[in-house]
C-alpha cells in the first residue's frame, strides 16, 4: 500500500503552511466569543456553514490547548509579534488552570470518554461581555481570517495558491482550501 501523500512545495518558514494559515483561525475564534457569542456558536457556524468537521474550539481541545498555545506563541514571536498572532488570554488562562483539552477531560468543553458533555464553566467565566454575532457573520469572519493569512503566505513567496489549498484541505480535512473559499465568496 502506498503512502497516499500529496507533496506541496513550501519554503522553510515559521509554521510552514498549515500552522501558519490556521493560527488566525484559532485566534479570531477566541476574539469573537463574548457573553452573547459562545464557543459552541462559533463551532456550530464553522461546521454548518463551512462544512468543516470540527469548529475551532473543538479542534483546539483535540490538539491540546497547551500545544496550540505554544505553537501560536512560537509563530507570533518568530514573525515579529504581529497582532493577528497574539496568543489570546482565554487560552492562556485555561492552560494555567490545567484545562488543556480532551487529554485532561476539560478545555473549552468538558469531556467524558473523549466526547463533549458540556461547555467548561471555567471557559464560560472567561468570556468578555459583548454583542452576539449570527452564524453567517461568524463563519464569514473565520473564513476571512484563513483567506487573508493564506494570501500573505502566497504574497511572501512561501507557497503557491494550489499548494496552500491542498495542504489545508488534507491536513485539516476541510472541504475547501482558503483560495477555493475566496473564489466562492467573490463569485457570490
Amino acid at each position: 500500500m502506498g503512502l497516499r501523500r500529496s507533496p506541496v512545495d513550501v519554503k522553510d518558514v515559521p509554521g510552514f503552511i498549515v500552522n501558519r494559515v490556521m493560527r488566525p483561525y484559532y485566534v479570531t475564534a477566541q476574539r469573537l466569543v463574548c457573553s452573547q457569542t459562545s464557543y459552541a456558536a462559533v463551532d456550530d457556524a464553522c461546521r454548518s456553514l463551512g462544512g468543516v468537521p470540527m469548529g475551532p474550539f473543538e479542534l483546539m481541545d483535540l490538539i491540546g490547548l497547551d500545544t496550540n498555545f505554544a505553537i501560536t506563541g512560537a509563530i507570533y514571536g518568530a514573525l515579529g509579534r504581529p497582532e493577528r498572532f497574539k496568543p489570546p488570554e482565554i487560552q492562556k488562562q485555561l492552560v494555567l488552570k490545567g484545562a488543556t483539552g480532551r487529554k485532561a477531560g476539560k478545555g473549552f468543553y468538558l469531556y467524558q470518554d473523549g466526547k463533549i458533555t458540556a461547555v467548561n464553566p471555567d471557559a464560560v467565566r472567561l468570556l468578555a461581555s459583548g454583542t452576539a454575532f449570527n452564524g453567517s457573520e461568524l463563519w464569514t469572519r473565520m473564513r476571512t481570517a484563513l483567506i487573508e493569512e493564506a494570501e500573505l503566505v502566497v504574497s511572501e513567496g512561501t507557497a503557491v495558491q494550489s499548494d496552500v489549498d491542498i495542504a489545508i484541505k488534507l491536513a485539516m480535512n476541510f472541504p475547501k482550501g482558503p483560495f477555493e473559499w475566496r473564489k466562492e465568496s467573490t463569485a457570490a
